[in-house]
């Protein structure tokens, strides 16, 4: 499944869409099945945003469905993104592209009407991050853009790379030098081989220790849209 911002779309010809990861990619037009509002549920349609000097965002109005959120991020320079559009495209697995509207650079207020949003989260460096849940906004209040941290993930994944790699390169070391030896009573001579006994389970460490490697680089922290209702 992909997810990012269309691009660009020419009816009849392709589809480009910037993933989170800041690559670009191109979908012929021939494969797309429909484009139109997202399939999990969102907010009815609005007219475009209109945005003010002060910083605020509206999509739709205030009342009586719109309700007005103040947005807070971590530090100043995230902005909120709100998925507007989707498409589906057919091909050997599913393929989503979702458009998205920047709302605003926090601190800001934005308004939005009530019900369930996805959104995304572009931070000061321009890099953008789909969220993963949809966001249900009831009443007036803020939305949070919160720092998930992973760092209890990547401290276990990174001390199972250290056990599998320490492990591993001594049960292979061991096993290269711990010959096996057998006489061929035929030649008189005597053949010998490496201990597989302990080099094979040191290689499969490796392999793991290569395994949690990888895991340790993709294990990093994300970022979450939350609605905290005004009391």
């Amino acid at each position: 499944m992909y997810r990012g911002t269309i691009l660009e779309l020419v009816p009849g010809d392709h589809v480009d869409l910037l993933l989170p990861s800041g690559t670009t990619r191109r979908f012929p037009s021939a494969s797309v099945l429909n484009a139109g509002p997202a399939t999990t549920p969102t907010a009815p349609e609005a007219p475009p945003a209109a945005t003010s000097s002060t910083g605020t965002t509206t999509i739709g109005s205030a009342s009586p469905s719109g309700v007005r959120l103040r947005v807070t991020a971590p530090r100043p320079g995230f902005t909120l993104l709100l998925q507007t559009d989707s498409a589906g495209i057919a091909g050997v697995g599913t393929l989503v592209i979702a458009a998205y509207e920047r709302l605003c650079t926090a601190p800001c207020e934005t308004v939005l009407p009530r019900g369930n949003h996805r959104f995304a989260v572009e931070d000061p460096r321009g890099t953008q991050e789909v969220t993963s849940r949809p966001v249900l906004v009831a009443s007036e209040g803020t939305l949070r853009i919160a720092r998930h941290s992973r760092r209890a993930a990547r401290l276990g994944f990174a001390a199972g790379m250290l056990a599998s790699l320490g492990v591993g390169t001594a049960l292979t070391v061991y096993g290269a030098r711990h010959k096996v030896c057998t006489d061929i009573p035929a030649t008189g001579e005597t053949e010998c081989r490496v201990d597989w006994t302990y080099a094979g389970p040191g290689a499969g460490l490796l392999a793991l220790g290569v395994g949690f490697a990888f895991g340790t680089g993709m294990m990093r922290d994300q970022h979450r849209v939350e609605f905290v209702a005004d009391r």
